[in-house]
Protein backbone atom coordinates (compact mmCIF):
# COMPACT_ATOMS: atom_id res chain seq x y z
CA UNK A 1 0.00 0.00 0.00
CA UNK A 2 1.05 3.41 -0.82
CA UNK A 3 2.74 5.53 2.19
CA UNK A 4 2.42 9.12 1.81
CA UNK A 5 4.32 12.03 3.97
CA UNK A 6 1.11 14.26 3.54
CA UNK A 7 -1.76 13.02 2.18
CA UNK A 8 -2.88 14.52 -0.88
CA UNK A 9 -6.13 16.24 0.46
CA UNK A 10 -3.99 18.04 3.23
CA UNK A 11 -1.22 18.92 0.31
CA UNK A 12 -3.55 20.61 -1.38
CA UNK A 13 -4.98 22.22 1.57
CA UNK A 14 -1.45 23.31 1.98
CA UNK A 15 -1.15 25.20 -1.42
CA UNK A 16 -4.33 26.78 -0.85
CA UNK A 17 -3.47 28.42 2.12
CA UNK A 18 0.32 29.08 0.98
CA UNK A 19 -1.53 31.17 -2.13
CA UNK A 20 -4.10 33.21 0.19
CA UNK A 21 -1.15 34.34 2.78
CA UNK A 22 1.04 35.33 -0.47
CA UNK A 23 -2.26 37.32 -2.01
CA UNK A 24 -2.80 38.75 1.31
CA UNK A 25 1.25 40.13 1.88
CA UNK A 26 1.27 41.52 -1.26
CA UNK A 27 -2.17 43.45 -1.26
CA UNK A 28 -2.57 44.38 2.31
CA UNK A 29 -0.21 47.50 1.56
CA UNK A 30 -2.23 48.69 -1.32
CA UNK A 31 -5.40 48.33 1.07
CA UNK A 32 -4.20 49.54 4.24
CA UNK A 33 -2.85 53.01 1.98
CA UNK A 34 -6.50 53.54 0.88
CA UNK A 35 -8.18 53.34 4.26
CA UNK A 36 -5.08 54.90 6.25
CA UNK A 37 -4.19 58.52 6.61
CA UNK A 38 -0.81 59.23 4.25
CA UNK A 39 2.56 59.35 6.47
CA UNK A 40 3.08 62.92 6.65
CA UNK A 41 6.94 64.71 6.61
CA UNK A 42 8.03 64.77 10.04
CA UNK A 43 9.31 68.37 9.75
CA UNK A 44 6.74 69.65 7.69
CA UNK A 45 5.05 72.94 8.23
CA UNK A 46 1.97 72.77 10.45
CA UNK A 47 -1.31 72.55 9.52
CA UNK A 48 -4.06 72.29 12.06
CA UNK A 49 -6.76 69.53 11.58
CA UNK A 50 -7.01 66.03 11.84
CA UNK A 51 -6.42 63.54 9.56
CA UNK A 52 -9.48 62.05 7.72
CA UNK A 53 -11.00 65.42 7.99
CA UNK A 54 -11.36 67.65 5.10
CA UNK A 55 -11.50 70.77 7.23
CA UNK A 56 -7.78 72.05 7.75
CA UNK A 57 -6.03 75.56 8.69
CA UNK A 58 -2.86 75.84 7.16
CA UNK A 59 -0.24 77.99 9.16
CA UNK A 60 3.20 79.32 8.54
CA UNK A 61 4.59 77.31 11.25
CA UNK A 62 7.55 74.98 10.48
CA UNK A 63 10.97 73.53 12.09
CA UNK A 64 8.50 71.13 14.30
CA UNK A 65 8.68 67.51 14.57
CA UNK A 66 5.56 65.48 13.93
CA UNK A 67 4.52 63.76 16.66
CA UNK A 68 3.61 60.63 14.95
CA UNK A 69 2.16 58.56 18.57
CA UNK A 70 -0.60 61.43 18.77
CA UNK A 71 -3.56 58.93 19.78
CA UNK A 72 -6.05 61.82 18.38
CA UNK A 73 -5.91 64.79 15.98
CA UNK A 74 -2.15 66.15 15.32
CA UNK A 75 0.40 67.02 17.13
CA UNK A 76 3.77 68.69 16.76
CA UNK A 77 7.13 68.92 19.02
CA UNK A 78 9.04 72.39 18.29
CA UNK A 79 12.42 72.12 19.21
CA UNK A 80 14.12 74.41 21.77
CA UNK A 81 15.87 74.44 24.80
CA UNK A 82 12.63 73.53 26.87
CA UNK A 83 10.37 72.03 24.09
CA UNK A 84 7.00 73.41 22.76
CA UNK A 85 3.89 71.47 22.00
CA UNK A 86 1.55 72.52 19.77
CA UNK A 87 -2.09 69.98 19.22
CA UNK A 88 -5.30 70.32 17.05
CA UNK A 89 -8.35 67.72 17.33
CA UNK A 90 -11.81 68.22 15.54
CA UNK A 91 -15.53 67.71 16.92
CA UNK A 92 -18.42 67.35 15.38
CA UNK A 93 -20.25 70.44 16.52
CA UNK A 94 -23.78 67.92 17.48
CA UNK A 95 -21.11 66.29 19.78
CA UNK A 96 -20.27 68.81 22.00
CA UNK A 97 -22.38 69.50 24.30
CA UNK A 98 -20.08 72.27 26.39
CA UNK A 99 -17.51 73.45 24.60
CA UNK A 100 -15.51 75.18 27.67
CA UNK A 101 -15.94 71.73 28.98
CA UNK A 102 -14.84 69.96 26.34
CA UNK A 103 -11.68 72.81 25.54
CA UNK A 104 -10.54 71.48 29.17
CA UNK A 105 -11.04 68.34 29.22
CA UNK A 106 -9.35 68.10 25.67
CA UNK A 107 -6.18 70.02 27.30
CA UNK A 108 -5.91 68.07 30.21
CA UNK A 109 -6.28 64.88 27.74
CA UNK A 110 -2.94 65.45 26.54
CA UNK A 111 -1.27 65.51 29.83
CA UNK A 112 -1.50 69.44 30.85
CA UNK A 113 -2.35 69.60 34.47
CA UNK A 114 -3.47 73.66 35.86
CA UNK A 115 -1.37 75.16 38.32
CA UNK A 116 -3.92 76.17 41.43
CA UNK A 117 -7.38 75.77 42.02
CA UNK A 118 -7.63 79.57 40.10
CA UNK A 119 -4.68 78.97 37.86
CA UNK A 120 -6.01 78.97 34.62
CA UNK A 121 -9.12 81.50 33.06
CA UNK A 122 -11.53 80.77 30.62
CA UNK A 123 -12.56 83.67 28.33
CA UNK A 124 -14.93 84.43 25.03
CA UNK A 125 -13.07 87.07 23.29
CA UNK A 126 -14.85 86.32 19.70
CA UNK A 127 -17.94 85.18 19.14
CA UNK A 128 -18.37 81.23 19.12
CA UNK A 129 -14.18 81.43 20.50
CA UNK A 130 -13.47 80.39 24.11
CA UNK A 131 -9.85 80.60 24.92
CA UNK A 132 -8.52 79.18 27.63
CA UNK A 133 -4.82 80.20 29.34
CA UNK A 134 -2.61 79.28 32.31
CA UNK A 135 0.27 81.69 32.18
CA UNK A 136 2.01 80.07 34.85
CA UNK A 137 2.62 76.78 32.77
CA UNK A 138 2.57 78.96 29.38
CA UNK A 139 -0.34 77.07 27.80
CA UNK A 140 -2.83 78.73 25.95
CA UNK A 141 -5.79 76.87 24.01
CA UNK A 142 -8.63 78.35 22.27
CA UNK A 143 -11.55 76.67 19.68
CA UNK A 144 -12.42 77.52 15.91
CA UNK A 145 -16.04 77.07 14.71
CA UNK A 146 -16.51 75.96 11.26
CA UNK A 147 -20.19 76.53 10.21
CA UNK A 148 -20.29 75.12 6.98
CA UNK A 149 -18.97 71.75 7.95
CA UNK A 150 -20.88 72.27 11.99
CA UNK A 151 -17.54 71.25 13.08
CA UNK A 152 -15.24 72.41 16.01
CA UNK A 153 -11.32 72.71 15.76
CA UNK A 154 -9.94 72.62 19.54
CA UNK A 155 -6.14 73.66 19.58
CA UNK A 156 -3.44 74.01 22.07
CA UNK A 157 -0.08 75.64 22.75
CA UNK A 158 2.16 74.90 26.00
CA UNK A 159 5.94 75.38 26.08
CA UNK A 160 8.85 77.93 26.18
CA UNK A 161 7.34 79.15 22.34
CA UNK A 162 4.43 79.57 23.42
CA UNK A 163 3.25 82.76 23.07
CA UNK A 164 5.27 83.13 19.66
CA UNK A 165 3.33 79.95 18.40
CA UNK A 166 -0.07 81.56 20.21
CA UNK A 167 0.58 84.25 18.10
CA UNK A 168 0.89 82.73 14.81
CA UNK A 169 -1.91 80.38 15.37
CA UNK A 170 -4.32 83.13 15.75
CA UNK A 171 -3.35 85.11 12.78
CA UNK A 172 -4.01 81.46 10.77
CA UNK A 173 -7.29 80.92 12.12
CA UNK A 174 -8.66 84.56 12.40
CA UNK A 175 -7.12 86.40 10.13
CA UNK A 176 -6.18 89.04 12.70
CA UNK A 177 -3.52 90.00 15.65
CA UNK A 178 -3.44 88.15 18.65
CA UNK A 179 -5.28 89.56 21.66
CA UNK A 180 -3.30 92.19 23.33
CA UNK A 181 -4.33 90.81 26.99
CA UNK A 182 -3.46 87.28 26.24
CA UNK A 183 -0.06 88.18 25.09
CA UNK A 184 0.99 90.45 28.06
CA UNK A 185 -0.59 87.41 30.16
CA UNK A 186 2.07 84.92 28.51
CA UNK A 187 4.67 87.23 28.99
CA UNK A 188 3.80 88.17 32.97
CA UNK A 189 3.10 91.74 32.56
CA UNK A 190 -0.64 91.31 33.09
CA UNK A 191 -1.46 92.76 36.79
CA UNK A 192 -2.46 89.51 39.20
CA UNK A 193 -6.11 91.25 39.89
CA UNK A 194 -6.69 90.40 36.36
CA UNK A 195 -5.65 87.38 36.09
CA UNK A 196 -8.88 85.27 36.24
CA UNK A 197 -11.78 87.54 35.65
CA UNK A 198 -14.18 84.70 35.72
CA UNK A 199 -13.36 82.99 39.67
CA UNK A 200 -16.68 81.43 40.09
CA UNK A 201 -17.03 80.36 36.77
CA UNK A 202 -13.27 78.57 36.84
CA UNK A 203 -14.51 77.20 40.51
CA UNK A 204 -17.39 75.71 39.73
CA UNK A 205 -15.67 73.95 36.47
CA UNK A 206 -12.65 72.66 39.28
CA UNK A 207 -15.65 70.70 40.74
CA UNK A 208 -16.98 69.32 37.51
CA UNK A 209 -14.15 68.19 36.54
CA UNK A 210 -12.66 67.12 40.52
Amino acid sequence: MTQYRFQPSQVGKLWLVALIGTLVYFAAPGVLSEILPPLRDPNETITLGEDLVDWEIPTDITGCNVELLSVRGRSWICPGENETFIGSVIHKDKDVKDKTNTLIRTTASLGFAFAGRDGYQVDRPVPGTITLIEPQQNLFAFTIENKETAEIMFVVINGEQSLVKSELLWKAAFGTDFPAQYREKLEGTAPDEEMNPMPEFTHKMRERLA
